[in-house]
């Protein structure tokens, strides 16, 4: 899924989040609605790099993007909480986006009860040893650097998918609350 970029606002992402989201929640052919993965990214190179990688794994998911803090937010605690089904088996969260950062984002999740349980993999380029305390701190799950090649980010997104989404046991399967 993609979003058009440019001059529109956080409310304009948002409603076109929300859009997708009601697009995309069908159940795939084979009658189970895949997983979804939210996305808090703001580099287009990056997203455009999780995309492909995710479009060449064995299960299907449903990758949903937020460009900033605010987009995420506007997610997580309004459409995730309305349309249980479309709550994220997995954050991938990038640490330095705008408007509300990732720390801050992280913090949020974690002090919501009903969000606590959702698996989040701090992916940010980072490697800042502060940054890898801080985000274990505010309850991450775990901490991945991003790579710097298109192969390194199918390796890594491989094995966020065999770990995350096929091995381990994830919380309502993304969808109960």
């Amino acid at each position: 899924m993609r979003k058009t970029q440019g001059a529109a606002t956080v409310r304009d992402r948002a409603a076109i989040l929300e859009e997708s989201a009601n697009k995309e929640g069908a159940v795939h052919p084979d009658g189970v609605t895949p997983p979804v993965i939210l996305v808090v990214e703001d580099d287009l190179g990056d997203r455009i790099l999780i995309e492909r990688a995710f479009e060449e794994c064995d299960n299907a998911v449903q990758l949903r993007f937020a460009t900033t803090g605010d987009e995420a937010e506007s997610y997580l605690f309004r459409f995730a909480r309305e349309r249980g089904s479309l709550r994220p088996a997995l954050v991938l969260l990038d640490l330095n986006v705008p408007g509300v950062d990732g720390r801050e984002l992280l913090r949020e999740i974690r002090a919501d009860a009903v969000l606590r349980p959702t698996p989040v993999v701090v992916f940010t380029g980072s490697d800042d040893t502060r940054d890898v305390y801080d985000a274990y701190d505010l309850g991450a799950n775990s901490y991945v650097r991003k790579p710097d090649s298109a192969a390194g980010y199918r390796k890594v997104v491989r094995i966020f998918e065999a770990y995350w989404l096929r091995r381990a046991e994830l919380p309502g399967d993304g969808g109960d609350v």
